[in-house]
């Protein structure tokens, strides 16, 4: 029974073990074999028609026993052809069949040997797993939409990757861009992606270049979560270059960063996107413009530390930002663009189009403020140089040794922070700030301090305005400033000191100074920007300098540097520009004389000390230097307020040690400029500009010394001047010839100016209004002086008689004497003694005394005198015809009716054309006694009126010759007549001088009035008679002066007339006149 029990227990046992041998048997076949070889084709062609991409599996080994399997040589080609993914060896194994039932997949180890993935972005932006990405987003929206058949979580006990890599190529940059990452290792322990499990995990990663990727923690799928820590180090900027071609046009030369942080990652609600503990840093990092290879940018180092960044509440804290040793190169290019500014590339960040892409859930969280928090900034040993390349002229300057340090740099409303900054300048000086700022709103203060700043930098561009250079120039500041940007008009203040040292402009031509000064200082300034207004306590001008020198041409240094012609005047319409055309209604006020100032401005004290400026003139030769050699003194009390008045106080001195003192009140601040000053010198040496008078006046000088006394008021632009002009002991010296020189008795100008003391004395006056833009100070004052000169020379002795108490109503120039007289009177003589004393005011003066003769009532009584003289020496003929002559010519006398007789008879002699009238005469004197008519030709001529007379042959002409002899006048030697039997006749003149008579039909009648006239017009007056006439006043003139007047005689000269017209019958005067030398 035990046996047969056995037997049978055996056989169930050997088909049991047999069955079970044979299923094994199938089971590893299966597994260790047909599945393999079944799945291998299978997954290559899955593979292939889920990617479209070529697939290669080389082997598939499984084991059935230990749950694991094991692939080799899997590679999938990617669509150019190159490789897409690959690796030499994967392995898994599963940890228990069990688990499958319990609604997770569990494996217990996933080990890859040598995995490689190819990711390329292609040249025209798009990537090569493109159609990859949108499949599985596609797949993920289908699970979106319903409950997932499967959602077992994943548990591995153990992820393990050796020897992987990554290439990376970039085709879309300028220069393609190439990178493997490798060898890329890691172990992830207990993933599970169960929503109980945080999985730990380790990640490690090399570059091809030595960059290192390092990554702890862990990770979970459901829900989404991962938190860890990360590191990069050794990355090589360079390398990476072609990623910044994004937004910058620069070479990155050399530079590396390190990178490491803490994270947490939680998605859905409550969700969490942080990073903290971060940190950063540069070293070595150095930039260029890839045009020039000129650096941009370089620094040694930048370190940020602390930083936590919570993305979706859009803050970010920093505890400290630091950057040492720095370079920042800035250069303006020629067309006035900032190269740092072209260096980026703003058509990079424009926003891409939007339309058609649907908005996500988190456009709310976009729209939250961003917030940050930087605890500390600190950058140490920076530099910034400048090159302006636009200038006139290229310059570079540069700020060395720059340190920055804020802290608290919030983004917190209201929030201040507190810097320190300090740097110094290449070329010279220390620049040192600090104070606090806020920026919501915008509002701070400053303590600035600037000491010795040089600006000699700024050279460059002064050629821009003016030729001129800036030789050297400090300036230093020391102040506060405080600003508020909070209202809607911002405000502000500054309150501190500014000082310019040791300024010096010089000229581009010649290299010479134009232009110096030790110190200008603005101390205690208040200056307020809301309502504007600026308070300056004191100005200190230190020994400022100017030169002025005026070349051989007549052009002017300052003017020639400031690009001014002499006389130039702004322009009101543009080169080019039509006139328009203007009305009366359209007439422009004048401009007010002052400043029309914004705001007011309040000086307490202008302190000048030792100024300074000279004049250098080549336009004459020898050239002349002269000007103001010192000027110290006060301003005090300046003020835009319209009643404010400044009191002057200036004391100086002039070349050759002329004392000068400014004294007044001013206000040039205020629109209508307000002055009462006084302005005084006294002995300036006038040799000093002899070379002025030698080119302007025509002498040189020998002595003399100028005074001037001026006092200047300007109220409501109405200028009142006086100008006390003082020369003392002017003396001249040699006469030079010059095509400048004025056509003036220049000596007699000075002697006329000259008192008994050597002294000239001229009170110049003047005014006008300064809105006239026509008006100016110089040339009213210099116009002024032209013409007291001018009235001088052309009325000496007007001056003269007002030197004279009563003689300022006096003519002196001359003196005057009745007709054919040449005694003094009582008036004449009076003249000459205020004469005398004029000249005794004037000691240098001589006189000359120019006789004079003739005139018309002179002429014409000289003329009838000769014209009775004529008809005496007929009447003397006609008693000697008939032989009762018995007195001498000069004592024959003619009774009215012989004159009457005698008339008529020499009309018709004169005029034998034109008959006469014995209208008007006497009967008696009608018909002459028988025995005294003559019995001659001539006689019965005149009796009977025929114009037909037939002449004496004894007489030389014929009687109508002796009349003509007779009025026309005779030389000299037969003028007067002799004491002899028979007096000889007057030598005739011509017949031809008397103008005949037009004939006509019917002759006219005359009166006797009107024969005498016509008479009087044939005689001339022999010049010997004027000169003889005009002698005798002359001497009694000057006898009388002499004699009488007291005038020395080597004072006096009488000049004789030049030539025959300067004394005339016709145009002559019965007077002596005058001039002076």
């Amino acid at each position: 029974m035990a046996s047969i029990t056995w037997f049978l227990f055996s056989s169930r046992l050997r088909i049991l073990l047999t069955a079970l041998a044979l299923f094994v048997g199938l089971y590893a076949l299966a597994g260790f074999v047909i599945v393999p070889w079944l799945a291998r084709p299978r997954i290559v062609d899955t593979i292939r028609e889920l990617t479209g991409r070529e697939a290669r599996l080389d082997t598939l080994k499984l084991n059935p026993f230990t749950l694991s399997g094991t692939m080799g040589g899997f590679e999938v080609t990617d669509l150019d052809g190159e490789k897409l993914l690959s690796f030499d060896r994967a392995y898994a194994n599963v940890q228990s069949l069990p688990s499958l039932f319990k609604g997770e997949i569990h494996l217990k180890e996933i080990d890859v040997a040598n995995p490689f993935f190819r990711f390329q972005i292609n040249e025209d932006g798009s990537i090569n797993i493109a159609d990859l990405i949108n499949q599985v987003t596609a797949m993920m929206a289908e699970d979106a939409d319903g409950e997932p058949e499967d959602s077992r979580p994943l548990n591995v006990d153990l992820l393990r990757v050796t020897e992987g890599s990554i290439s990376f190529t970039d085709h879309s940059r300028s220069a393609p861009f190439v990178s493997v990452i490798a060898p890329i290792s890691f172990d992830i322990t207990s993933f599970h992606t169960g929503g109980e499990s945080d999985a730990p995990y380790a990640f490690s990663a090399t570059s091809e270049s030595g960059e290192s990727f390092s990554w702890e923690g862990f990770a979970a799928l459901n829900p989404v979560r991962s938190k860890g820590t990360f590191k990069v180090e050794g990355f090589s900027m360079p390398k990476y270059e072609p990623f910044y071609d994004i937004v910058l046009n620069t070479d990155v030369t050399s530079g590396t960063i390190a990178v490491s942080a803490s994270y947490e990652f939680l998605s859905g609600d409550g969700g969490v996107i942080q990073l903290y503990d971060a940190s950063v840093r540069i070293e070595d990092l150095e930039m260029v413009d890839g045009n020039d290879q000129g650096i941009v940018t370089s620094v040694a180092s930048v370190s940020i530390t602390g930083a936590a960044v919570d993305y979706l509440t859009r803050s970010l804290e920093v505890e400290s930002i630091e950057l040492k040793d720095g370079l920042i190169h800035i250069k303006r290019l020629e067309d006035g663009q900032i190269r740092l500014v072209t260096l980026l590339d703003y058509s990079k960040f424009a926003a891409e189009p939007t339309e058609g892409i649907p908005t996500s859930d988190q456009d709310a969280e976009d729209s939250l403020t961003p917030s940050y928090l930087i605890k500390s900034f600190s950058l140490e040993g920076y530099t910034i140089e400048v090159e302006d390349l636009a200038a006139p002229t290229p310059v570079s300057f540069a700020l060395d040794n720059i340190a920055l340090n804020a802290d608290d740099i919030s983004s917190e409303e209201g929030a201040s922070l507190s810097f320190r900054f300090g740097a110094d300048s290449r070329t010279g000086g220390h620049i040192e700030a600090d104070g606090s700022m806020a920026h919501q709103p915008v509002a701070g203060s400053l303590n600035l301090a600037v000491q010795n700043l040089a600006l000699k930098s700024g050279d460059a561009y002064l050629s821009e305005f003016a030729d001129v250079h800036l030789a050297d120039g400090r300036v230093t500041v020391s102040g506060k400033i405080n600003i508020d940007l909070s209202n809607e008009k911002p405000t502000g203040d500054f309150s501190g000191s500014v000082n310019l040292l040791e300024i010096q402009v010089i000229g581009d031509e010649r290299g010479e100074d134009l232009a110096k000064v030790t110190r200008v200082g603005l101390e205690d300034i208040k200056a307020v920007l809301d309502p504007m207004s600026i308070e300056v306590g004191a100005i200190y001008l230190v020994d400022p300098s100017a030169n002025l020198t005026v070349s051989e041409d007549g052009s002017i240094n300052l003017l020639r540097a400031l690009r001014m012609e002499a006389g130039e005047e702004p322009s009101g319409e543009a080169e080019g520009d039509e006139p328009s055309e203007t009305t009366e209604d359209d007439s422009v006020a004048p401009a007010p004389t002052g400043l029309t100032l914004p705001f007011p401005i309040t000086i307490g004290q202008i302190n000048l000390e030792n100024m300074s400026a000279m004049m250098t003139d080549r336009s004459v030769a020898p050239s002349v230097s002269v000007g103001l050699e010192t000027l110290s003194g006060t301003i005090s009390g300046l003020s835009s307020e319209e009643l404010a008045r400044a009191d002057v106080d200036l004391l100086g001195t002039l070349t050759g040690g002329t004392e000068l003192t400014i004294v007044g009140k001013i206000n040039p601040l205020i629109e209508d400029r307000y002055s009462d000053v006084a302005m005084t010198f006294s002995n300036f040496n006038l040799t000093t500009v002899s070379p002025y008078s030698a080119k302007y006046a025509g002498y040189e000088l020998s002595k003399g010394k100028l005074s001037f006394d001026l006092t200047y008021s300007i109220s409501q632009a109405e200028l009142e001047g006086e100008n006390k002009i003082t020369i003392d002991q002017l003396t001249l010296g040699e006469k030079v010839e010059s095509e400048d020189a004025l056509n003036l008795p220049i000596p007699l100008a000075v002697s006329l100016l000259k008192d008994p003391d050597g002294v000239i004395t001229l009170d110049v006056p003047v005014s006008g209004n300064l809105n006239d833009p026509e008006f100016g100070i110089g040339k009213v004052l210099w116009g002024a002086v032209g013409n007291v000169i001018a009235k001088l020379v052309t009325s000496p002795f007007k001056m003269l008689g007002g030197l004279i108490p009563g003689g300022a109503d006096i003519d002196i120039s001359f003196v005057g004497f009745d007709p054919g007289v040449t005694i003094l009177d009582e008036e004449d003589m009076e003249k000459l003694v205020l004469l005398e004393k004029a000249m005794a005011e004037r000691p240098t003066l001589t006189l000359e005394i120019h006789p004079g003769a003739g005139g018309p009532a002179e002429s014409n009584l000289l003329r009838t005198l000769k014209l009775d003289d004529n008809l005496r020496v007929i009447r003397w003929r006609e008693l000697k015809d008939l032989g009762k002559l018995s007195v001498p010519l000069e004592e024959v006398e003619l009774t009215p009716a012989d004159r009457d007789r005698l008339i008529i008879r020499s009309f018709q002699l004169m005029f034998p054309n034109q008959a006469a009238t014995t209208k008007g005469i006497p009967p008696s004197s009608r018909e002459q006694p028988q025995s005294d008519t003559p019995t001659t030709v001539e006689t019965t001529a005149l009796a009977t009126g025929s114009s037909k007379i037939e002449p004496k042959q004894e007489s030389s002409g014929g009687i109508g010759g002796f009349f003509k002899r007779l009025f026309k006048g005779g030389s000299k030697e037969t003028a007067k007549p002799k004491e002899t039997a028979e007096a000889p006749l007057p030598a005739e003149i011509g017949d031809t001088d008397v103008e005949q008579p037009i004939q006509s039909t019917e002759t006219p009648t005359l009166t006797m009035a009107q024969m005498e006239s016509r008479l009087l017009e044939t005689v001339e007056i022999p010049r010997v008679i004027l000169e003889v006439l005009a002698g005798t006043r002359a001497e009694a003139v000057r006898s009388y002066l002499e004699t009488t007047a007291g005038i020395a005689p080597d004072r006096m000269f009488v000049v004789p007339p030049e030539n025959e017209s300067a004394i005339d019958a016709a145009a002559g005067q019965s007077r002596v006149t005058f001039s002076l030398e």
